[in-house]
C-alpha cells in the first residue's frame, strides 16, 4: 500500500504540468500545417476503399466495446477530472517508481506505445465498420433499384389497362360495353409507387383471374339464352382484347416483381442504422486516441529534453514549445471525449431499448427507409469533416509546428554533426597526405645519402648474373 500511495505521489507529480495547464486557452493556427508523414493506416487519416462486409452490429459493439474499456480507464469521467484517471493507468504499468525524468520519459513512452496500439485497432474498428455499413446500405439500394425496376415496369401497364386517375381506357372501355348482367364490373387501378408496388401486382393478378374467368364464362353455351343474359359482341372483343394486354403484361413483370420480393427480404435481414450508430461511435473513439496518444507523446518528448534543450528564439526553448501544447491537448481530450460520450449514449440507448421490447435481434429494423439513412449519411459527413477542422484548431495545428521545429533542430543536429565528420575525415586524410609525403621526402633524402657513399667503383655495376 505504501508503495502504490509513493508511486501514486510521484505520477501524479509527472502530470502536475498538464493538470496545472488544463486552463490554458486553445492555441492559435500555426504558421506551419504541415502534416509529418502524411496520412496514414495506423491513426486513421489514410483514405481506403473496403468492401461491403456483413459484420453484424453484435460484433462490432463487442470490438467497439473493447476499446471503450480501454479509454474509460484512463479518461474516466472528465466531468471530475480528466487527469486523476491517468495516475491509475501508469499504475498499471510496473510496481517500481523511479522519480528521475529518464524514467518519467519512459513511463510515457510506454502509454504513447500502448494508445498506438489502441489507436491502430480502433481504426481497423472504423474501416470494419465501414464495410458493415456499405454492405446493408447495398442491399437496402437493391431492393430499392429492384422495386423501381418493378414500378417502371407496372406504371405504363396500368395506365393503359385501367388508372384510376384515367378514363377511356381497357377497363373502362370494357365496363361500359358490357350488357351481361352476370359480368362484374372490373376495377380500375392504383398508380404504382415503392409503398404499393406489391399492391398493385396483386390487384393486376386478381384482375386478371376475374378476366379469365369472364372469358370463361363467355363459352357457356347458356350464357345468353335470356333477356340480359345476351353477349354484347363488342363486349366480347373487348373483354379478349384486355385478357390479351394483362397476359402479356403477367408474363413482363412478374420476374421483375419476383426479383423485387428477393431482394427486400434480403435487405429484411440487415439494417443500415445501428451498423452506421457504431461506425460513429469508432470513429469517436479512433480520434479521441488520437489525441491521447499526441498528449503522451508530447510528455515523454518534454522529459527527454531534460538538459538537452535547444532554444528556438532567443528566449524559447524546445522544451516550453512542448509543454505550451498540453493546454490545446486537453481541450483536444475534453472536446472528443465529448462527443464519445453523446456515440455511447446512442449505442446504448438503442440496445437497451431493443432489450425493453423484447427484441433478441440485434438486427432489428426499426427504420428501413433509405433515404431516411442518407439524410442521416449527410450529418454524419458534415459532422465529422467539421469535427477534423476543430482537431486542427484545438490542437493538431500547433502540435504539428512544434513536431516540425524539432524536426528542422534535428537535420540541423544532423547537418552539423555530418559537417564535423566530413572535416575529421578531411582533417584525417590531410594527416594521413602529409605523413606519406613526409615519408617520400625521408626516403629520397636518404637514398641521396646512400648514394654520395657508395662502394661501386666508378664504370662497374653491382648488378651480377645468377650463375
Amino acid at each position: 500500500m505504501f508503495k502504490n500511495r509513493v508511486r501514486t505521489a510521484a505520477l501524479a507529480g509527472a502530470v502536475a504540468i498538464a493538470t496545472g495547464l488544463s486552463g490554458f486557452a486553445a492555441p492559435a493556427f500555426a504558421q506551419d500545417t504541415t502534416q509529418q508523414g502524411g496520412f496514414r493506416l495506423e491513426d486513421g487519416s489514410k483514405a481506403v476503399v473496403v468492401e461491403p462486409k456483413n459484420t453484424s452490429p453484435k460484433v462490432l459493439k463487442d470490438l467497439t466495446d473493447e476499446t471503450a474499456v480501454y479509454l474509460n480507464g484512463i479518461t474516466g469521467n472528465p466531468d471530475n477530472h480528466l487527469y486523476a484517471n491517468l495516475v491509475d493507468f501508469f499504475l498499471t504499468l510496473g510496481d517500481d517508481v523511479d522519480p528521475s525524468e529518464e524514467a518519467a520519459a519512459q513511463t510515457f513512452a510506454q502509454a504513447r506505445a500502448e494508445a498506438e496500439a489502441e489507436l491502430a485497432k480502433a481504426s481497423d474498428n472504423v474501416l470494419e465498420a465501414r464495410a458493415s455499413v456499405k454492405y446493408a446500405a447495398e442491399k437496402d439500394r437493391i431492393a430499392t433499384a429492384d422495386y423501381d425496376a418493378l414500378i417502371a415496369l407496372l406504371a405504363p401497364f396500368v395506365h393503359t389497362v385501367g388508372d384510376l386517375n384515367d378514363v377511356n381506357d381497357w377497363i373502362d372501355r370494357v365496363n361500359d360495353l358490357n350488357t351481361h348482367v352476370e359480368f362484374e364490373e372490373l376495377d380500375n387501378i392504383n398508380t404504382p409507387t415503392r409503398d404499393n408496388a406489391v399492391a398493385v401486382y396483386q390487384s393486376v393478378l386478381a384482375l386478371k383471374a376475374k378476366v379469365d374467368d369472364q372469358v370463361k364464362m363467355a363459352g357457356d353455351w347458356n350464357i345468353d339464352k335470356e333477356d340480359g343474359r345476351y353477349v354484347n359482341n363488342e363486349h366480347m372483343k373487348a373483354l379478349l382484347s384486355l385478357q390479351a394486354l394483362i397476359n402479356e403484361g403477367v408474363a413482363e413483370f412478374t420476374p421483375a416483381y419476383e426479383k423485387a420480393v428477393a431482394s427486400n427480404i434480403e435487405a429484411q435481414l440487415t439494417n443500415v442504422l445501428p451498423r452506421q450508430l457504431l461506425l460513429e461511435r469508432a470513429v469517436a473513439q479512433r480520434d479521441t486516441l488520437r489525441v491521447l496518444k499526441s498528449q503522451f507523446a508530447v510528455m515523454e518528448r518534454y522529459f527527454e529534453l531534460y538538459q538537452n534543450n535547444e532554444l528556438v528564439t532567443v528566449d524559447r526553448t524546445l522544451r516550453t514549445e512542448y509543454i505550451e501544447l498540453l493546454g490545446g491537448l486537453h481541450q483536444g481530450i475534453l472536446m472528443n471525449v465529448g462527443f464519445l460520450q453523446e456515440a455511447d449514449a446512442a449505442v446504448t440507448d438503442y440496445f437497451e431499448s431493443l432489450a425493453a421490447n423484447g427484441y433478441d435481434d440485434w438486427e432489428y429494423d426499426q427504420a428501413t427507409n433509405l433515404d431516411g439513412y442518407l439524410e442521416i449519411k449527410r450529418q454524419f459527413a458534415l459532422e465529422t469533416y467539421a469535427k477534423a477542422v476543430l482537431n486542427g484548431v484545438v490542437w493538431q495545428h500547433e502540435l504539428d509546428r512544434v513536431e516540425l521545429i524539432d524536426l528542422a533542430l534535428k537535420d540541423e543536429r544532423e547537418a552539423a554533426a555530418k559537417a564535423a565528420a566530413d572535416r575529421d575525415r578531411e582533417l584525417k586524410a590531410a594527416e594521413e597526405l602529409a605523413e606519406a609525403q613526409k615519408a617520400i621526402a625521408d626516403a629520397l633524402a636518404k637514398d641521396k645519402v646512400d648514394g654520395g657513399q657508395s662502394t661501386t667503383k666508378p664504370g662497374t655495376s653491382s648488378f651480377k648474373l645468377s650463375s
